[in-house]
């Protein structure tokens, strides 16, 4: 038996329309302009912005909608826009760093320190990292990872002056996404590995000891996929304040996307208001066929793809965490503004 969402929820979910023809930017043609586009102005470009200050690093969990919110946020393509240069192993120069790797605050080892400095600067130059941007001459950019939000507050405390949006997504949604994404995407990208934060020792000192013996323990992939998620999204909201970073809830956006778009494009210090409309239009690498493209709402279609002893499970953990006052076992989120549980959590 799946959760039930409420009445208002529940109606986008039920919600299913017959396959409909690609939109115009999925068609064979328009996607074979936009690759040939990028392969020009992802290696010929000028990026003449200027330290971090001129830097916005969109973060978040994979299957998060990270892509989705920085391609709304670069609508006009105004942004030099580097794509998940610490996703492993595309970039030499992060080819060290773990995936979900840890950096304290006061960390001055140059193996670390200087790659993140180059690429929040942008004197990164790497042709998986550019390979999106449509941009010849942009003055500011625009990052957008999904293994970075382990080392927020090292950026925040040692580049001021970037502006951070972390993206927060149902922990049930990201789940079942993941699950589907990893058979078919290289590298083990989607595999939860729990064993890599364990052997971080730092990270275990700081935020992991209570949880050590469960996270070791975990024996079923939805319980390990939980821990990652709860992982992810703990230290930063722990690390930060209000104001400090933004954060921007998917499922907000999702279905009140006025309000959310207001606070986004305020802390961006942009008007964002005349975009809201390319909203609808899913990311470059949402897949086709996907909830969007069915008519289903992708904040909702995971009630029906779990079953209650699987929403136990991982609730269970995310409550331990302390992680519950943000989400539960129906889609909406607890919270109308998730920043104000910021550093409250358990």
């Amino acid at each position: 038996m799946t959760p039930a969402a409420p009445a208002e929820v529940r109606d986008k979910a039920d919600v299913l329309e017959h396959p409909r023809r690609p939109p115009l930017w999925r068609r064979p043609r328009y996607r074979a302009l936009q690759r040939a586009q990028r392969t020009v102005w992802g290696r010929v470009f000028v990026d003449r912005g200027g330290d971090q200050r001129d830097t916005v690093w969109v973060v978040g969990g994979g299957k998060s909608g990270t892509t989705w919110i920085a391609e709304f946020i670069n609508h006009r393509n105004d942004h030099r826009y580097m794509f998940e240069p610490l996703t492993p192993p595309y970039v030499p120069e992060f080819a060290h760093f773990r995936r979900g790797q840890y950096l304290r605050p006061a960390q001055a080892d140059p193996r670390f320190a200087d790659p993140m400095r180059a690429l929040l600067t942008g004197r990164l130059r790497n042709r998986w990292a550019d390979h999106l941007n449509c941009a010849p001459v942009a003055e500011r950019r625009l990052i957008k990872d999904v293994h970075a939000n382990l080392l927020l507050r090292w950026a925040y405390d040692n580049l001021p002056g970037v502006r951070i949006v972390m993206v927060i997504r149902h922990p049930l949604a990201v789940i079942v996404s993941r699950m589907d994404t990893a058979p078919v995407v290289p590298f083990h990208e989607f595999d939860p590995e729990p064993a890599r934060f364990l052997e971080q020792q730092d990270l275990v000192d700081d935020f992991l000891a209570p949880h050590v013996h469960g996270i070791a323990a975990a024996s079923t992939l939805v319980e390990q996929h939980a821990y990652w998620w709860c992982i992810e999204n703990v230290v930063p909201l722990r690390q930060f304040r209000p104001g400090e970073i933004h954060i921007v809830c998917y499922e907000h956006l999702r279905w009140n996307p006025e309000r959310e778009v207001q606070r986004l494009a305020a802390y961006l210090g942009t008007d964002l208001s005349s975009a809201q409309t390319k909203l609808r239009r899913p990311s470059r690498t949402a897949g086709y066929g996907g909830s969007l493209s069915r008519g289903v709402d992708p904040g909702t279609a995971w009630t029906k793809r779990v079953d209650s002893s699987e929403v136990r499970a991982a609730m269970r953990i995310v409550s331990a965490f302390g992680l519950d006052e943000l989400y539960g076992d129906d889609p909406r989120p607890r919270v109308d503004d998730i920043s104000k549980v910021m550093a409250a959590v358990a």
